[in-house]
């Protein structure tokens, strides 16, 4: 029987291979970010969202409520900013 992480391993990387943007500049990073914004403030959701690319942030935001616990497959653990990694270049 597979492990699980295997199995979590195996979804990121169909993922990555799906979730590929013919186009990504900065306009597309505030779309993103933005609309991730939004969701969770309409779902009432503690959300810390960082867009990059190569290493610079283009878009990043974070409410006080994100510094809490969260599960994290393991049991829950404490984070102070879960990141977003919401697009990468083709």
């Amino acid at each position: 029987m597979p492990l699980p992480i295997n199995d979590d391993l195996a979804k990121l990387a169909l993922q990555e291979q799906s979730l590929v943007l013919p186009h990504f500049d900065c306009d597309v990073a505030w779309r993103i970010g933005t609309t991730l914004r939004d969701l969770a403030l309409q779902r009432k959701l503690a959300v810390a969202i960082d867009v990059r690319r190569f290493g610079q942030s283009l878009f990043y935001a974070r409410w006080k409520a994100a510094l809490r616990t969260i599960p994290n497959g393991f049991g829950e653990r404490a984070v102070s900013s879960p990141t977003f990694f919401a697009a990468r270049m083709q």
